[in-house]
């Protein structure tokens, strides 16, 4: 009698883990929409330190045909918070990597944001638009991390909104992909804090609500 409960109960949760799926992927399509298009620029989304993963990403973009040059946006934060020794030199090693994976000089640049205070993913935005305006770039992909994709492209798209600029979002996961998130702590971690983040800028007036339901770029998925 044990055993059959047992082999009951497993069998309800396999059958509600099959159901929540869907569900589950669609949430993660949401908070990190995918770009299927082509673009002026990549612009990746760094702090004070960029990923190794998330500038391959953006190079195989521009190796692919997508995109004509990379963007990485870097944080220079107060002088007590700034990276020990490497600070005023790190968007000069991070050129001579780019360059010895084979771009020119030409096709990158580094902009580093000088950013004291919140929200820190509008002040970029509002640093990072106004410079790709400049530049004669009007669209481009926003490399994110994972499901910041979603707060981070609302920030940026009401600045490009401004300008005549459009984000394009390319989320990178360093865990496993979008479709089986939940079966990673890291992602779970990543979720649930990009959930409360969001909540909180739209909380605070940051990203209109409006903004929200806004349908994603054409070739979004």
């Amino acid at each position: 009698m044990k055993k059959n409960r047992l082999l009951l109960f497993l069998g309800f949760l396999v059958l509600g883990l099959l159901a929540a799926a869907p569900a589950l992927m669609g949430l993660a399509h949401f908070l990190a929409p995918l770009g299927a298009e082509k673009a002026d620029a990549v612009v990746v989304e760094g702090g004070q330190i960029v990923q190794e993963g998330m500038m391959r990403a953006g190079v195989s973009l521009i190796r692919e045909g997508r995109a004509k040059q990379i963007i990485i946006v870097l944080h220079r934060y107060s002088p007590r918070d700034q990276l020990f020794a490497i600070q005023d030199i790190y968007p000069n090693l991070i050129g001579k990597a780019l360059e010895d994976l084979g771009l020119k000089n030409d096709q990158y640049q580094v902009l580093v944001a000088p950013i004291d205070r919140h929200p820190i993913t509008l002040e970029e935005a509002c640093y990072v638009a106004p410079h790709l305006y400049h530049a004669g770039i009007r669209n481009a992909f926003l490399l994110c991390q994972g499901f910041h994709t979603r707060r981070s492209l609302l920030a940026y798209q009401i600045q490009g909104d401004l300008l005549g600029i459009r984000f394009i979002p390319y989320p990178f996961f360093p865990y496993d992909d979008r479709d089986s998130w939940w079966k990673t702590t890291d992602a779970l971690e990543d979720f649930g804090s990009q959930i409360i983040k969001l909540g909180y800028y739209l909380c605070k007036g940051y990203i209109p609500l409006t903004y929200l339901f806004r349908s994603s770029p054409v070739g979004s998925q």
